[in-house]
């Protein structure tokens, strides 16, 4: 857990100065560096042979997971994006006025951002993956963009210049918020205002405030302090969940529409471009009521053709997603089948392998009496069996010489079968696939590309498993 010490509201340069003599001395401010990032890298908690070794190596960039960049008198982030694989990164104690160039830490799941000089909360949207978030005594008056980080479990503002509780509902959007500090701010100092009770009432999801477990009881009693606030917050949540719901269809079917080559042909776009920017027609359109009338007819003309090319695009389009579909339903059921096939050999080869390894020991066993009686190593019984043994391995060695010769066969050609395939379905988008048949799937292809079928007895890409 971070740790927020500060209890004042008061973010002038006169309260900042003493920690600024004691850390920074006359370190001027800057930016974030390659040179710095190395070094930060490098001073990690390492201890004795650990710590020599660590510091000989080469660094990594794409390995470093964790950073602390504190107290190191930052006034700007950049080059942060050489760690795409960072997961931690404290920021704490520095001069920093923007939060920037995070966007390429897609992995961040704890950020440190407290004790800055930051007074608005932006450019976080792409930290999909944040679980930690503190933003703990900076200069921020409003809370907004937090709306994104969906994974978010402990975020911490306290001690900001926050004086009204809008954007708080926001966080009824956050489903893994579990903790959430807020005090400090000059909304919570409001006599006449419970910020703690507010929370409890709005936010049924979080269990701690201020790193207290808000209990039942205290939660119930906030709901009925705040019953109006809640009825309204969940109105309007409700109305935004349906304008989201209702987007997503609208970026859906236009998607669609896009794929079938028929967008903006749902209805008068295309006779309405046009007129855009016809001169000619506008002068036309002034005729009078003649004109209208026929500019009318027209245009409900074009309409009825492009509903009929809409129409059939999207049948089309339909058509040729139950076609993909069921190219992609056929090589993979065919990979089940030779996966199948692939187990089977391996079983029957399973089964002989015990047989011939049982006759070996036997053989071994009667060599190994032979000689214990004091029988000479030319024995005739001994050279028999140990011709036997020769036999075996041999027997052996080409059986399992065979199998794998076969499996790797029946791999190649189901490779060399479906890739041309993939790649014309890739191309075209249009690969025609038919159920299928007692000897297995088939896929159809053009004359120029290879037919694949699968044959019974025979075994496909047991390694694919």
């Amino acid at each position: 857990m971070m740790k927020e010490s500060r209890n004042d509201n008061d973010k002038n340069d006169t309260n900042r100065s003493p920690l600024e003599d004691i850390v920074y001395s006359e370190v001027e401010p800057g930016i974030i560096t390659r040179e710095m990032i190395e070094a930060a890298y490098l001073e990690e908690g390492y201890k004795g042979e650990e710590s020599r070794l660590h510091r000989i190596e080469p660094v990594v960039y794409d390995r470093i997971a964790s950073l602390r960049l504190d107290f190191k008198n930052i006034l700007r982030i950049d080059h942060l994006w050489m760690l795409p694989n960072l997961t931690k990164l404290s920021l704490n104690c520095n001069k920093i006025e923007t939060i920037e160039h995070l966007d390429m830490l897609v992995n961040l799941k704890e950020l440190d951002l407290s004790f800055n000089y930051i007074e608005r909360i932006e450019n976080l949207e792409k930290l999909v993956n944040l679980e930690v978030l503190s933003l703990f005594s900076n200069l921020i008056v409003k809370i907004e963009n937090l709306d994104n980080l969906e994974k978010l479990v402990i975020l911490s503002i306290g001690n900001n210049l926050i004086s009204s509780p809008e954007g708080i509902e926001r966080f009824r959007f956050l489903p893994n918020l579990k903790v959430l500090n807020l005090e400090g701010n000059p909304l919570a100092q409001e006599s006449e205002f419970s910020l703690s009770d507010y929370i409890a009432a709005i936010l049924p999801k979080l269990k701690y405030y201020e790193y207290v477990a808000i209990g039942d009881e205290q939660r119930e009693s906030a709901r009925r302090r705040f019953y109006r606030e809640l009825r309204e917050i969940e109105t309007n949540e409700e109305m935004e969940l349906q304008a989201r719901s209702q987007k997503l269809r609208e970026e859906e079917n236009a998607k669609r529409l896009s794929v079938s080559f028929v967008e903006h042909l749902n209805e008068h776009q295309l006779y309405e471009s046009l007129w855009n920017g016809d001169e000619d027609g506008r002068i036309l359109m002034m005729i009078g009521e003649a004109a209208n009338d026929l500019a009318e007819e027209y245009g409900n003309d074009i309409f009825e053709l492009t509903q009929e090319i809409y129409k059939l695009g999207l049948e089309k389009y339909d058509e040729r997603q139950r076609e993909i579909d069921k190219f992609h339903q056929s090589i993979e059921q065919g990979h089940l089948e030779i996966q199948q096939m692939g187990h089977k050999i391996l079983e029957d080869f399973s089964k002989y392998k015990d047989t011939l390894f049982e006759e070996a020991i036997s053989c071994h066993r009667i060599i190994e009496a032979r000689l214990m009686r004091g029988d000479d190593a030319e024995n005739e019984e001994v050279i028999k069996q140990r011709d036997t043994l020769d036999r075996i391995t041999t027997q052996f060695d080409d059986t399992v010489n065979n199998v794998w010769q076969q499996l790797m066969s029946q791999e190649l050609q189901l490779h060399e079968a479906t890739e041309p395939n993939i790649i014309l379905q890739s191309m075209t988008e249009n690969c025609l696939c038919r159920s299928t048949s007692s000897y297995g799937p088939h896929i159809t292809a053009p004359p120029n590309i290879r037919v694949f079928k699968i044959q019974p007895g025979h075994t496909y890409s047991f390694f694919n498993g």
